[in-house]
């Protein structure tokens, strides 16, 4: 394998690509020799969907630095001979080091140049959060729904709020989990305006969790205390 690229314009080299965690929407060239007739890719592990495979010429110069059409950048081989192009979808997936693989029947080949080994997903980003974010919430947690938009969640984590004008972070509860999508519970807490972490738990050992927090408003808040009666000398 020589390399790859993204397929459409400006045809983005890998190593400067970030793709959403959500997957299954941008298609990547791949590019080698000795393909077979049914590769398979793999992005992490993951069988990237095929959407074509094609042969194209190729040649032992590249003629730009920053390329502009596909005939600008094919990767080279000997004079006359020819690749092939496998066209897939980036599957769903985190981190920054997942290794592009092509497999063909027992032979697996990496991408020779180091700038094209992995492929990169971007990082978690909160767009908006739901209007119960606006209430004021019991310090004793309730079934109130908090929910937070963005994109590129990935597979799991946590959701947490504070410390900002809290005494310790605490963890939202019962949490259900999309790539654009985090709804949970509001937890046991106290405190105003707790900042919003929301951290990827990677699925993978070799990779470092991913972490966005939010310090603007809308922001969680619980109940301040309120006082109903007291006792002085045992007289209420």
């Amino acid at each position: 394998m020589f390399g790859a690229q993204l397929s459409d314009p400006p045809f983005t080299r890998l190593d400067a690509a970030r793709f959403d965690t959500a997957g299954y929407t941008t298609q990547i060239d791949v590019f080698g020799t000795f393909f077979g007739v049914s590769p398979i890719v793999t992005i992490g592990d993951v069988v990237a969907p095929q959407v074509s495979i094609t042969t194209v010429p190729c040649s032992d110069t590249v003629t730009v630095l920053w390329p502009s059409t596909i005939e600008d950048f094919r990767p080279s081989f000997t004079d006359n001979q020819q690749c092939t192009r496998v066209r897939v979808l980036v599957p769903a997936g985190e981190g920054s080091d997942n290794e592009l693989v092509v497999t063909s029947f027992s032979s697996r080949s990496f991408v020779d140049d180091h700038r094209y080994e992995y492929v990169q997903y971007a990082d978690p980003q909160i767009d908006s959060v739901s209007a119960s974010f606006n209430n004021e919430h019991p310090t004793a947690g309730s079934s109130t729904l908090l929910q937070v938009f963005g994109k590129n969640f990935a597979f799991g984590g946590t959701l947490t709020f504070g410390p900002v004008g809290g005494s310790f972070p605490v963890t939202c509860v019962n949490p259900t989990w999309t790539h654009t999508q985090v709804s949970c519970q509001v937890p046991q807490g106290s405190g105003r305006d707790l900042p919003i972490t929301l951290t990827i738990i990677s699925q993978r050992p070799d990779q470092v969790n991913k972490y966005v927090t939010v310090s603007t408003q809308p922001l969680l808040t619980y109940t301040a205390p309120v006082i109903d009666s007291w006792t002085i000398e045992g007289t209420t």
